[in-house]
Formats: C-alpha cells, sequence, structure tokens
C-alpha cells in the first residue's frame, strides 16, 4: 500500500498559516521502514511507524507555487540496514513539531545498508505545491550538516550577484612590488623583479638540500634495505630474472588456501552453487543490479538463502521472483505438513432389541480435538463429528440415523444412547 501527501494536522497547520498569513517552518526529514496496512489512513499519522533516523532539511528550491526540499539520507552509526518505505516533512508550530507531509512507497523502496557493509549517503528531494513559497523558514542551521554539488553551485551563484568585482580594468597600476591586492603590478614591474631575481640566484652556488632522484646514491645490489639509496637499472634486472627463474605453478604455491568439503577445509564458489542445487551463487539481493534465473542470493534482511524464479532488478525478495530454499525453510514446511492421527474408540456389531445403550470409550475424549460418529444402519448410512472443546457433560445431541437418537457423554469416557432402534456403528477419535 502506497500513500503521498499532507497528513490532518498537516492540512490544518496549512489553512492556519494562509488565513493569518504566516510563515511555514520546515524542521526536518525523518525516514523508517513502517509498512501501511490496509486498513490505515496515513492523514491520521503523527508520526511515522518505524523511524530509522533523522536528517535535517539541506535547502529549498521554489519554482512559481511549487518547493523542493532536500536532504541526504546516509548510514552513519546505523547498525542494522532497512528498507527506506517512509518519510515524513516536520514543520514547527509555535514549537510543537508536526508530521507536515507523509510518503510510503510501499515494496517499491530501496535498501540502506548498515554502516559496516561500508559508507552510503542518498539524496533526497521532495515537491510540495504551496502558495506563497517566499514565507517559507528552513531550519538548518547545525554544523554536521552534508552538502551536494548543486547545493554549493546554487549559493556560489547567489553570492556573485552581489560581489563588487575588481579586474584588472578598474585595478590601480604600479611598477614597485607593493604588498597591495588592489594594484596591479606593470610589465615593467615584473621586467624589473625578473632581472632582480636573476642576479640573485647568479650570485649563489648551487645547493640541493633536499634528497631526491637526482643526489641520492646509488647501488647495483638488489638486497639492500634503504630507502635513501636509488637502485640502477642493472638491480631492477636481477630481480626481473630471479621472478622468472621461479616457474610459478599452483602446486609450488605454499601457504594456499586448502579448498575441499571436509572440516578445516575452505569451500570454492562453484561447490557451492552446485551443493544448493543452482547455476551459481549471485551475492545479496540487497546489491543493486541485475538478478539472474536459476541462481540463489542471501537476503542479510530476513537471513534467508532464495532461489531467483525469474531474472529482474528487485533489491528485496519479492515473492513473485524469489523463493526461500534454505534449510530452515524446508524444515518450517515439514514441521508444516499435516499430522492428522485417528483412533478407534469403540465400536459394535449389534442392532435393534434395545433401545438404550451405553459405551465405554478405549481412551478420554479430552485426548483429541474431534470425535466422529459413524452409523451403518441396513438402509441408511450417515456420521456427525463434534469439537472435543464443544462437548458439555450430561448435555443430549439428536441426530438422525435410522431414527431418531440422543446421544450424550455422562463422563469422559462414557457414552449413552437412547433411540427408536438400537444404532450399528462407531466411534473414532481425531488429533490433528
Amino acid at each position: 500500500m502506497k500513500f503521498n501527501g499532507l497528513t490532518n494536522e498537516g492540512k490544518a497547520y496549512l489553512a492556519k498559516i494562509k488565513t493569518n498569513h504566516g510563515t511555514i517552518e520546515f524542521k526536518s526529514m525523518k525516514f523508517g521502514d513502517g509498512s501501511l496496512l490496509s486498513y490505515e489512513n496515513p492523514e491520521t499519522f503523527r508520526r511515522l511507524k518505524n523511524q530509522k533516523s533523522e536528517k535535517e532539511i539541506l535547502d529549498k528550491v521554489s519554482s512559481g507555487d511549487t518547493i523542493t526540499l532536500n536532504s541526504v539520507v546516509d548510514n552513519t552509526a546505523l547498525k542494522n540496514g532497512y528498507y527506506l518505505r517512509e518519510i515524513g516533512i516536520f514543520v514547527s508550530d509555535q514549537g510543537r513539531e508536526i508530521l507536515f507531509f507523509y510518503m510510503n512507497d510501499g515494496d517499491e523502496t530501496s535498501f540502506v545498508p548498515p554502516e559496516t557493509d561500508g559508507p552510503y549517503k542518498s539524496e533526497i528531494g521532495i515537491n510540495l505545491v504551496i502558495s506563497n513559497v517566499e514565507s517559507i523558514v528552513v531550519n538548518n542551521e547545525v554544523p554536521d550538516l552534508y552538502v551536494t554539488k548543486a547545493f554549493v553551485e546554487r549559493k556560489l551563484k547567489e553570492k556573485q550577484d552581489v560581489i563588487e568585482w575588481k579586474s584588472g580594468g578598474n585595478l590601480e597600476k604600479t611598477n614597485l612590488t607593493e604588498n597591495n591586492s588592489n594594484k596591479l603590478f606593470t610589465a615593467k614591474g615584473a621586467l624589473d623583479l625578473f632581472n632582480k631575481l636573476t642576479s640573485l640566484i647568479a650570485e649563489k652556488e648551487p645547493k640541493i638540500s633536499k634528497l631526491s632522484g637526482f643526489n641520492l646514491s646509488k647501488s647495483d645490489a638488489d638486497d639492500l634495505d634503504s630507502s635513501t639509496t636509488l637502485a640502477t637499472s642493472k638491480a631492477v634486472k636481477k630481480v626481473k630474472d630471479a621472478l622468472e627463474r621461479l616457474n610459478l605453478s599452483w602446486n609450488n604455491i605454499t601457504g594456499k588456501p586448502n579448498f575441499g568439503l571436509k572440516s578445516g577445509e575452505f569451500m570454492e564458489g562453484h561447490r557451492l552453487a552446485e551443493s544448493l542445487g543452482v547455476k551459481e551463487y549471485g551475492g545479496l539481493i540487497s546489491s543493486s543490479g541485475q538478478k539472474k534465473e536459476g541462481n540463489a542470493y542471501y537476503d542479510s534482511n530476513t537471513k534467508n538463502m532464495f532461489y531467483c524464479k525469474e531474472t529482474n532488478s528487485y533489491t528485496s525478495a519479492n515473492s513473485s521472483y524469489f523463493e526461500p530454499f534454505d534449510n530452515k525453510e524446508l524444515l518450517n514446511r515439514l514441521n508444516n505438513l499435516s499430522k492428522r492421527k485417528e483412533v478407534l474408540l469403540w465400536s459394535t456389531n449389534k442392532y435393534g432389541g434395545v433401545d438404550q445403550e451405553t459405551c465405554t470409550l478405549s481412551r478420554p475424549y479430552t485426548d483429541f480435538d474431534e470425535i466422529v460418529f459413524v452409523t451403518v444402519p441396513s438402509d441408511y448410512t450417515s456420521e456427525w463429528r463434534i469439537l472435543t472443546t464443544n462437548i458439555i457433560i450430561n448435555k443430549g445431541y439428536i441426530a438422525y440415523a435410522y431414527g431418531n437418537l440422543t446421544w450424550k457423554f455422562t463422563s469422559s469416557t462414557r457414552v449413552w444412547f437412547d433411540g427408536s432402534h438400537q444404532w450399528l456403528g462407531k466411534i473414532y477419535g481425531i488429533k490433528y
């Protein structure tokens, strides 16, 4: 289920601002992973369903009655990743925080990984249509606020409109080497300075104090451990010849991993794929890119392995494209198989002559979930059943089986029958 719009409190706040000609004061954006239920009305929300982070609004860009609010979501200090389903824009109403705008993308969302998976940052822009966008204030006076390239370029352009530029056309000229940024050095002054520096350099003796490739000592040795000695091409040739003599192959490499399937051995990638019965292991579902049919993918959110039924680009385990098939899922399916057990509690082959009959069950009816009575008269066959939770001691139950028949439990193991005919049948206990 998706939603995108103002909340009831947001609508009331906007109406008050318009009536009083006030100022909309945006405070922050909050992000979460809550999913909407079919019976929920997001217009009544006052907070996110499951908030994960809160970020300041970076800036606002207005065009006509449309305003774009920009922020940045990241995974700094995030221990567990989450799916960014819901976004809330909050405003300040005389110091009171109000959920002004709420958006939920349902399952069509992206995954924010934990900080341990590496740095993550994504720019978020929300477009709102609000009349009189000039009466909008954005609170972003925080020292650790992220800025984007587009934000910096906009701010620089705004500053350029008010800077009084000075150039060579209006700076004062001088031939002197003055320490003054409002004066321009002339060509004559530059020539005089060049001649003076040339004369000073000519009077100095050549002296290089910094060690570099020009004044480092040279050596032909290939085993010298020194940061102040430069290896000659002869030393490099020795190293090259030694490498060529190694004749490196897999069998003569020492310290390599011991691959295999036994204890203490490392499993190769294609062995993992073979053990899973798939083409190959494709990595994490949350990673961007195409997921190929027939490959296995791991979902770090549910901690399950999934089989890709059809090639797709989803970053979450959509059931239309992925099916769980790890050992835990298979065990769950086995545990959910039917365990129905049927036990014969009593039976008789007598019929007619006596209008009453009392029978003793081989086990108490309370050991079962359901009691089933099966009658087999010569010209009528029927069965009726009752849940043991609905059985009341000494309460009569009437059924039709070759005549009216009343039966009732007088104890947990005693059943009494009364009817126009002695009945012929069996009693079963069913355990699910």
